[in-house]
């Protein structure tokens, strides 16, 4: 799948696949994206994708269309640094980490598949795609086969 879509293996695959870990990259005009599968037994088990884009605007919408697909999938996050209550936010202040958190930007989600997801910003200073949206999603019970959203659009 993604060398149909135009991304390179990082190692040839057969050595990925005796590792259990499959990393690709893909390299466009106007975005860098690397995704990263972990594999148990021939199963995929977790997915990180990271996609890098050269401007905020294009960051920002992408992040809001894979929150939108993950909200549709989880519900409402367990954790969302963006929007965290008056409660959270002192309960963090009293654990000393609030600072911490809100610097992550970061929408964290569980499901009682026991699968996980996590949504977050970063920048990459000095990098000319430096705006970064990344995801995780993993599962526990070894199949991830629904656990990347359906709705998950690429950028254009």
């Amino acid at each position: 799948m993604e060398v149909a879509r135009g991304a390179e293996p990082g190692l040839p695959l057969e050595e990925m696949t005796r590792q259990g870990m499959l990393g690709f990259e893909r390299a466009a005009a106007q975005t860098h994206e690397v995704s990263v599968y972990r594999c148990h037994e021939g199963v995929v088990t977790s997915i990180s994708h990271g996609v890098a884009f050269d401007n905020e605007k294009a960051q920002q919408r992408y992040f809001r269309e894979q929150r939108q697909a993950m909200e549709e999938r989880f519900g409402a996050p367990e954790l969302d640094t963006f929007n965290l209550s008056l409660w959270k936010k002192m309960l963090l202040w009293f654990e000393g980490i609030n600072k911490t958190v809100e610097s992550f930007k970061t929408v964290y989600w569980t499901s009682t598949q026991r699968e996980s997801a996590m949504l977050y910003l970063t920048e990459r200073p000095n990098q000319e795609k430096k705006y970064v949206v990344s995801m995780d999603l993993s599962t526990e019970n070894g199949d991830s086969s629904d656990s990347v959203p359906t709705s998950e659009r690429r950028p254009k």
